[in-house]
């Protein structure tokens, strides 16, 4: 930690100005950039295998920094995540606190003039539910998926009818579900702050997040949707 004087004038995650003004800089310069001008130059870049990986690359890192600061801050202003001390937690509480960690994925357009060529930097936060028990995380996994035979069925049906097709496509489709929709309940968890994300350090060393909803690797976040959706389509 830096031991220059706490910062008053540059608003940022960091407790003085020289660091918050770096990293001004580098979300600066991640908006500024365009991932066409990158296209060419990373036209074989693989997929970075962490985000300690991703923030060491020379010329991607203002994108990986930029959208790991969004993916977090976004799940925030959701309603997804909300900060808990330690302190507060009961102890069965604190049996269910489980790491997390970015996944790291380039985005490339699949069609097009701009075919190949870089789209996005994407990152998602994931819970490590491998880490997770069934019976004191969770109490279900399971979940409904449909087999080429429900959508040949829908296709058929649709063709004999006359009848147009449409299809959905979910932002962040996980997040969409609501824990009150599980029949069985389930248990209120907790990840720690990610490494990687400028917010964690701000929270201090007792701070964890509370999953108010399903992240992408809970067993039980696939099951929690399709309850949710259920709900909703019996409901119209």
């Amino acid at each position: 930690r830096s031991t220059h004087e706490p910062s008053r004038v540059i608003p940022g995650p960091f407790d003085n100005d020289v660091d918050n003004l770096a990293w001004a800089a580098e979300i600066d310069a991640a908006t500024k950039l365009s991932y066409d001008t990158l296209a060419d130059i990373d036209a074989l870049e693989p997929d970075p295998p962490t985000i300690q990986k991703a923030l060491k690359h020379p010329r991607l890192r203002p994108f990986w920094k930029l959208e790991t600061n969004s993916e977090v801050d976004g799940l925030m202003e959701k309603g997804c995540l909300k900060v808990k001390s330690r302190n507060y937690l009961t102890a069965d509480e604190l049996t269910r606190v489980y790491g997390s960690r970015f996944h790291c994925k380039i985005k490339r357009h699949t069609s097009g003039d701009k075919q190949g060529k870089v789209k996005r930097c994407k990152v998602r936060l994931i819970v490590q539910g491998n880490k997770m028990e069934k019976g004191d995380a969770f109490f279900d996994s399971f979940s409904s998926t449909p087999r080429a035979a429900a959508m040949l069925c829908i296709v058929s049906t649709a063709a004999a009818e006359d009848m147009h097709l449409h299809t959905v496509d979910f932002e962040q489709a996980f997040i969409q579900g609501e824990w009150s929709s599980l029949p069985e309940g389930a248990p209120t968890c907790f990840i720690k702050p990610p490494s990687g994300w400028d917010g964690a350090d701000a929270l201090g060393p007792d701070a964890v997040l509370e999953l108010c909803a399903p992240l992408y690797g809970h067993p039980a976040a696939a099951r929690c949707l399709f309850f949710t959706l259920n709900d909703f389509m019996t409901d119209l």
